[in-house]
């Protein structure tokens, strides 16, 4: 009798055993492409956005660590001509601000971008906004009060 119920509890172990590593196993492969996939999160300014003064800093926020390469990051006018911004900058790899001089001052603005995730897939991406700013007439024939 103690021989069968030592082999009970030796099938219990190795079913429980095999019930952890299972679990562990679940939790570690659900979490890990989780963490490793990144994406455009948002912009500022955003995808359609109207702004009525010529835009100097682009922010690009991204789900998950991500490193810049190629032609990172661009604006593009509606010419097609490319403009490479003057600085690049992140605390957290995950938050980027750009910034161009001159400011982006065309009608409408494309922000082209290209990054690497932290598994090293790349990704690309881009959105559009326009610059609405009043014509520099409209601004000469204001006089002070």
């Amino acid at each position: 009798m103690w021989h069968q119920h030592h082999r009970d509890t030796s099938r219990v172990r190795r079913l429980g055993l095999a019930a952890i590593v299972a679990m562990l196993d679940a939790l570690f492969s659900t979490a890990t492409p989780v963490a490793a996939h990144t994406g455009f999160e948002s912009s500022y300014p955003a995808e359609g956005a109207i702004v009525t003064e010529p835009v100097e800093l682009v922010t690009i926020t991204f789900t998950g660590d991500a490193t810049p390469v190629g032609d990172q990051f661009v604006a593009l006018n509606a010419a097609g001509e490319i403009q490479q911004p003057v600085d690049v900058t992140t605390v957290d790899n995950r938050v980027f601000a750009i910034r161009f001089e001159p400011a982006l001052a065309s009608r409408t603005v494309g922000i082209r971008w290209n990054v690497k995730a932290s598994d090293a897939h790349p990704i690309e991406g881009g959105f559009a906004f326009v610059v609405d700013t009043p014509p520099p007439s409209a601004a000469a024939t204001i006089s002070p009060a």
